[in-house]
């Protein structure tokens, strides 16, 4: 491998925290900053035990220089947003605190000397890819923004690759937040359980394990020069709402089904849940688009992809709730 030294941004969340574990176990020469707004709590903590080539760097998109600084001698930035953190307390879509923080890591990544490549993980421009019929996915669209500010910055553009991955399969062990029925997570009904989807949004349904994420940046960086300009499509499984209900029950040993409901019904549940009528809405509506858009393995956009399902092995959803222990889950939604 070509690069030594990694910043990689929200070590401690899912994508980030996956990169620097494949990082540490696969490279073990290389220096890996794990940048973090809290360097002091246990789960920051805990990365140091990967091994002695991981360091933790405090750093905020609120705090320009605390970028700059981490971004210093880095040859590879690795460059995470999230939106649904910024909901916290938002009565509308707030859009524009990601798209602030992304903009920030971009103008340093773009002015930085020594960087060699920079990764971004990222969503598709689903709105124009439906011709705009489903224009209310706002955690894509901010996404797509930034996409658009990278490629604004030819120098910047020309050494970036974009990384898409879908649901994660781990969102099935989120049974204990609230907006975690959603996206199809299962509650016991009587003597089966019921996963809740919307009418015209069951099939075509992409998911990943997030831990595969470390070996797809892996793939990445060891041939650079096949991913510079494109995106990385990650995606483990591609199959209906059905197929994953049914594989589940037949791992685990459950009844189970889906069942359907209007965009009425689903913003009605989600409001029950304790959502927003505008989160009910982007979520309607990513279910719906991904069913009219069909495999994104192999889609077609302005901007090439490649399919790295046919790069690196993915785990099967049937492998990944093998290798779980359902017991919380099951105490839980029961």
């Amino acid at each position: 491998m070509q690069y030594k030294t990694f910043a990689i941004i929200g070590a401690t969340g899912q994508q980030g925290g996956a990169i620097v574990r494949h990082l540490a176990k696969s490279y073990p020469d290389a220096r890996i900053r794990a940048l973090t707004r809290s360097p002091d709590k246990p789960n920051a903590r805990a990365l140091l035990s990967l091994g002695p080539n991981v360091s933790l760097v405090q750093a905020s998109f609120s705090d320009r220089q605390s970028l700059v600084e981490a971004f210093a001698d880095a040859e590879v930035v690795f460059l995470v947003t999230d939106y649904w953190n910024t909901q916290n307390s938002a009565i509308s879509p707030n859009l524009n605190t990601e798209i602030t923080d992304g903009m920030t890591a971009i103008e340093v990544a773009a002015r930085s000397k020594s960087l060699r490549h920079f990764v971004f993980g990222t969503l598709l421009d689903f709105a124009p890819l439906s011709d705009m019929k489903w224009r209310n996915m706002y955690h894509f669209n901010t996404k797509a923004v930034l996409n658009h500010y990278i490629r604004a910055k030819p120098d910047l553009w020309a050494k970036t690759t974009l990384v898409f991955s879908p649901i994660y399969y781990e969102n099935y062990l989120t049974f204990d937040q609230k907006f975690y029925p959603m996206l199809g997570g299962p509650r016991k009904v009587g003597d089966e359980y019921v996963a809740w989807y919307p009418d015209g949004g069951t099939s075509n349904l992409s998911y990943l394990s997030i831990e595969d994420l470390g070996k797809v940046f892996g793939a990445i960086i060891e041939q650079p020069q096949n991913y510079f300009q494109k995106m990385a499509v990650a995606i483990g499984e591609f199959f209906s709402a059905q197929d994953l209900i049914k594989q589940w029950a037949d791992v685990v040993g459950v009844k189970a089904k889906i069942e359907t409901l209007s965009s009425e019904e689903f913003t009605d549940r989600v409001g029950r849940l304790g959502g927003l009528e505008f989160m009910a809405l982007e979520i309607y509506e990513q279910m719906r688009c991904l069913e009219e858009l069909g495999d994104l393995r192999t889609i077609q956009t302005e901007i090439q992809t490649i399919d790295m399902s046919q790069v690196v092995e993915l785990t099967s959803w049937r492998q990944w709730v093998a290798a779980q222990d359902w017991t919380e889950f099951f105490h839980f939604v029961s």
